[in-house]
């Protein structure tokens, strides 16, 4: 038995293994998708990096007042030269990295290596020199350097493991080096391990979440995008607009709308003779071809009826030269039906084109359409259905504005079911 999956489910399948990550260190195993959501963190994070920052140039500052009344002048002088020429020059250009775009994916790294140099800076003097007296400014000066790491900066669980494992290792030797007071020193180890401790898990716990929430933003925004261009294939982009905007009713009056009918003669005896399969496959590359020429010409597709198809110029947004394009667009038509069915019995296709006044807008609310009404509705698939394979057939209204740009061709007087007796043209190509 062969498995179908439904595409909604291959969709989901597939979303899931883009947004994957690794079991230990959090990451995205895409690398792009790891780079966006850094870039994506260090924007929500600007404020508060920004803040803690500044309010670590603060501390360093007091630092460099407590160094001067409680340290030794030697340690002093050491302390203090780091302060000014190291740790501070070090925190302002972190804080002005979050002004460059270029570190945005990189902001994390950066403010890790910042935070490490620091405590290079810190330890280094105190390897050298005695230790600062009373030891406990040791043990609250690096109690705030986790709390400034864990609460202001907001790194990944990775980088913080990293920052409070050299931390706190680094606190340790000290504690050996200089033979601290063994009761005073243990608690103080106990209590700043259990910071460290507290301070990666819940790093842990809010990166696991930021990171779902980012997940699910993508999601949701791959789904409106989806949602979006659903609505733009059914509508015109200013009603879809309109519409979202919750406007009850959209109904325009417009003046001046050209309005293309084209229809496959012989389509149904073809069909028979390719089967189900093939007829439709061969329709939907002639309709996805005037789909493309639509745009290209800049008319907007209405609607297609079995083998009909319809399009408009100068709705909903009227343009100077639309009624041009229109025509342009109804000769390239015969071009891409002629390939579309090459290879099969021929299948050629008649058209009709008018323009005029109109009625325009929105009919229904579950599926809606976007609709034209009106008398130049009605001439123009007259005119198809009275027209003849393989030709363009115009109005006089139409012929009087195409020519100077295309070559027409008078027919006798006809009688439009409906309308009455009417002078007509063939559009054949144009002049230039």
């Amino acid at each position: 038995m062969r498995l179908r999956l439904h595409p909604r489910t291959i969709e989901v399948a597939l979303n899931e293994a883009r947004f994957a990550t690794h079991s230990l260190t959090l990451r995205f195993l895409d690398p792009r998708v790891e780079d966006a959501y850094q870039a994506a963190w260090s924007r929500a994070a600007l404020r508060s990096l920004r803040i803690g920052l500044l309010l670590g140039i603060v501390a360093v500052l007091l630092g460099v007042g407590l160094d001067r009344s409680l340290s030794s002048p030697a340690l002093a002088a050491v302390r203090i030269g780091y302060s000014l020429f190291g740790a501070i020059p070090l925190l302002l250009l972190s804080l002005g990295a979050t002004w460059l775009p270029i570190f945005a994916p990189r902001l994390q790294s950066l403010l890790t290596a910042t935070v490490l140099l620091m405590w290079t800076g810190v330890t280094g003097p105190l390897i050298r020199q005695a230790p600062p007296s009373p030891p406990i400014l040791l043990f609250g000066g690096v109690i705030l350097l986790l709390v400034f790491v864990f609460v202001l900066l907001r790194l990944g669980f990775v980088r913080n493991l990293v920052i409070a494992s050299v931390i706190f290792a680094g606190t340790v030797y000290l504690a050996r080096y200089h033979s601290l007071d063994g009761n005073d020193a243990t608690g103080m180890l106990y209590f700043e391990a259990l910071i460290a401790v507290s301070g990666v898990v819940g790093s842990s716990l809010a990166e696991t979440r930021d990171r779902r929430l980012y997940v699910d933003e993508q999601l949701l925004a791959a789904e409106r995008d989806r949602s979006e261009r659903l609505l733009l294939n059914i509508l015109p982009p200013s009603v879809a607009a309109r519409l979202k905007s919750n406007e009850e009713v959209i109904a325009d009056d417009l003046a001046d709308v050209g309005i293309l009918f084209a229809d496959l003669v012989g389509f149904t005896r073809v069909s028979s003779q390719l089967g189900p399969e093939a007829t439709v496959r061969r329709l939907n590359e002639l309709f996805t071809a005037f789909d493309a020429l639509a745009a290209t010409y800049g008319v907007e597709k209405i609607k297609t009826i079995g083998d009909a198809y319809m399009v408009v110029s100068g709705a909903p947004e009227s343009s100077e030269g639309h009624l041009e394009q229109l025509a342009n667009m109804a000769l390239a038509m015969q071009n891409a039906a002629e390939a579309a069915w090459s290879g099969a019995e021929p299948v050629a296709l008649r058209l009709g084109l008018h323009v005029g006044p109109v009625v325009a807008g929105v009919i229904g609310r579950r599926k809606f359409t976007y609709d034209l009404w009106g008398d130049t509705v009605n001439m123009a698939s007259r005119l198809e259905s009275h027209g003849q394979a393989g030709a363009v057939h115009v109005s006089e209204a139409v012929a009087a504005r195409l020519r100077s740009t295309h070559h027409l061709e008078a027919r006798d007087l006809i009688e439009l079911k409906g309308i009455g007796e009417c002078r007509t043209w063939w559009l054949r190509g144009r002049l230039r």
